[in-house]
């Protein structure tokens, strides 16, 4: 297996997370299952051969260059053949500066590019394809992204939302939907419709992936974490509740995830 990552140039830095690029050969007859649950990044991905299976009842991948919005529920991919794909990673608050969209349309969805913006699609499609190496399609890919940020999308709105993710961060998680209306300066009611409206999720419902992913993260930290001073570092007052809201996200218990899972946190790493 090919794993690569990257980060983005400076300038697109408060827009994109990182870029990865990954080519898994399978033998004949092999398949493996993986396991999806939400991160709290939203993403674009182009799969450069056969696209994965979703398992259960999720709408199955109708294209290959895929725009993917929040979540708050898991899903499974079945792999049965090799896998190329190469993918962008975006900060919480940074598709608002791409994209004219209301955010929350692409709730729990992976939406074909060509739906959002066919003009992105028809330009970057076959070039990122043909473009021989992981550096290369980044290139593409920062040129064109690049060039959008000078139609200023949600200029003003970006600039409030990159303060509160970044109180996000900060907490871990661990913040008070009031005190994030108060550093965006605006009512708790204007600022959960603003936040819906341009991250895609609600704040609460967020706040609960942040913590999720937090837990996954400190457990990768340090493999001798038990649940309870999880429970704890996490910010729940009790088990029942952590655990709850852990399963509700991933499908699993946080001993059962623990046991079946790699420790890695998309959010924290």
């Amino acid at each position: 297996m090919i794993l690569e990552i990257a980060k983005p140039s400076q300038i697109l830095q408060p827009y994109i997370k990182h870029y990865w690029y990954i080519e898994n050969a399978l033998d004949d007859g092999e398949t493996y299952k993986q396991r999806i649950i939400p991160c709290g990044l939203p993403e674009l991905t182009l799969y450069l051969g056969k696209r994965p299976k979703i398992l259960g009842d999720m709408a199955d991948f109708e294209d290959d260059f895929l725009l993917s919005g929040q979540r708050n529920r898991f899903y499974d991919l079945q792999i049965d053949q090799s896998l190329t794909v190469f993918s962008i990673v975006f900060q919480p608050q940074g598709l608002m500066a791409f994209f004219k969209l209301p955010i929350n349309q692409l709730d729990n969805k992976s939406v074909s590019l060509r739906e959002i913006d066919r003009n992105l699609e028809y330009e970057l499609k076959m070039r990122i394809i043909d473009a021989p190496l992981f550096n290369t399609k980044i290139r593409i890919i920062e040129s064109y992204l690049i060039d959008l940020l000078k139609e200023e999308h949600n200029r003003f709105d970006f600039r409030r939302m990159n303060q509160v993710v970044n109180a996000i961060k900060m907490t871990q998680g661990k913040i008070a939907i009031d005190d994030l209306a108060n550093i965006s300066c605006l009512s708790r009611k204007q600022f959960e419709r603003k936040f819906v409206h341009l991250i895609g999720t609600t704040p609460k419902q967020y706040l609960k992936t942040i913590r999720m992913q937090l837990a996954i993260y400190l457990k990768s930290c340090n493999k001798d974490y038990n649940i309870n001073d999880l429970v704890f570092d996490c910010g729940y007052y009790d088990q029942a509740h952590f655990t709850n809201d852990f399963k509700k996200l991933t499908g699993l218990t946080p001993l059962s995830y623990f046991e079946n899972n790699a420790s890695y946190s998309d959010f924290f790493e």
